[in-house]
């Protein structure tokens, strides 16, 4: 079942643990600074994968014995009859890279994702990574909720 939420409305608000694992943190810190050296190939490929990073997010804090949410950033539109994905464009790499969608991991109503260095309030994400506002929507809850 897919829930949909919209920035404002906020992502889980998990009643355990509310605090972030050190573990989280220290990843955040050194992904972003890889990211912002390092994020093309010198074939122009991107060298890093945002699912991948998400995951690897959501499993320091299921070993922390936290419960994240695995989240993507997208916005279906319709032109000339015709859907697809809005194209987002990340601030942070100034026009050279765009996404149909974007995958994050998110806890406690903050979005943990290295594009920025640490976590931020999901109400404030989209509009701090890609300058307006877009709807996120959750894609896997961690088991047992």
């Amino acid at each position: 079942m897919k829930k949909y939420f919209h920035p404002s409305e906020g992502i889980s608000q998990t009643p355990e643990l509310l605090e972030c694992p050190k573990s989280v943190l220290e990843y955040l810190k050194e992904k972003h600074k890889a990211l912002k050296s390092f994020y093309r190939t010198p074939d122009g490929r991107h060298s890093e994968i945002c699912s991948t990073i998400a995951l690897e997010i959501a499993e320091l804090f299921i070993q922390a014995g936290c419960r994240p949410d695995i989240c993507v950033i997208r916005e279906r539109v319709t032109e000339d009859g015709l859907v697809s994905w809005k194209k987002l464009v990340p601030v942070m790499f100034q026009g050279l890279v765009e996404w149909s969608a974007h995958i994050v991991c998110c806890y406690g109503g903050k979005v943990y994702d290295p594009l920025l260095s640490e976590p931020i309030p999901t109400e404030e994400y989209t509009l701090r990574i890609f300058g307006e506002s877009i709807p996120v929507q959750v894609l896997f809850l961690e088991r047992g909720r």
